[in-house]
């Protein structure tokens, strides 16, 4: 597992993170055709999952992705009262196509409230 990473959004917007997942000897992109992909979003860890992102194989041969959100499914994040941001917890795993599980993203999602609704 890597290092945790933090990534921020606005609540009711559509989201995007470009992850490129790279040989940590050599720093070639590492093809990831026939991966299998899931990110689930969670409060905290050990509760259950509020959300999944969606995986946009971009360019799995050189080791491209997105995760998504669309702004429907980031709207609907719970936000908390008292204050401007809410954080969560989320990763990725990939499983290989010979069944290993590897988690090479996580980390810390942070999500600026909506302050214009929408008309």
């Amino acid at each position: 597992m890597s290092n945790p990473i933090s990534l921020t959004f606005n609540q009711g917007a559509t989201v995007q993170f470009p992850i490129t997942i790279k040989d940590s000897a050599t720093g070639d992109p590492i093809d990831l055709t026939n991966y299998v992909f899931a990110s689930d979003i969670r409060k905290e860890y050990n509760t259950s999952v509020i959300e999944s992102f969606t995986i946009n194989e971009t360019d799995l041969a050189n080791g491209t992705f997105n995760i998504e959100l669309s702004s429907v499914q980031s709207e609907g994040l719970p936000a908390n009262s008292n204050g401007r941001v809410t954080s969560f917890v989320f990763d990725v795993d990939m499983t290989a196509p010979g069944g290993t599980v590897d988690t090479p993203i996580s980390g810390y999602l942070k999500m600026v409230h909506r302050v214009t609704a929408n008309a």
